[in-house]
């Protein structure tokens, strides 16, 4: 069996294979966007995992699960780590004690 990326045959079939395959600029430009337009979009509205402004704005579900978190951690003489957007939502919520606690501990500015 050949490695990846090599086919069997004579040389001539796998010139003619690899120019096949080669690709204009405006024909690989085309393909980009086709792939960007399939893109599923997330709930928040984004297509982009990596560049979603939803971590921003925190779900209750997501704050309980981190003051959760915070108090096991707490509990057993660990130190959680800070996530700004949910301990601010703490904050307005008046689990302060926790938020002030992970504040000081890590000098959160």
């Amino acid at each position: 069996m050949p490695p990846p990326g090599r086919r069997n045959g004579p040389p001539e079939t796998r010139k003619a294979d690899a120019a096949s395959t080669t690709m204009s600029p405006k024909h690989n430009r085309q393909r980009t966007r086709e792939a960007w337009r399939r893109r599923p979009w997330l709930d928040c509205g984004c297509t982009d995992t990596c560049r979603c402004n939803f971590k921003d704005h925190p779900t209750p579900t997501r704050v309980d699960a981190y003051a959760d978190a915070c108090r096991y951690l707490q509990h057993h003489g660990l130190l959680p780590a800070p996530l700004i957007p949910e301990m601010r939502e703490m904050w307005r919520r008046g689990d302060r004690d926790i938020v002030q606690d992970i504040t000081t501990q890590w000098v959160v500015a």
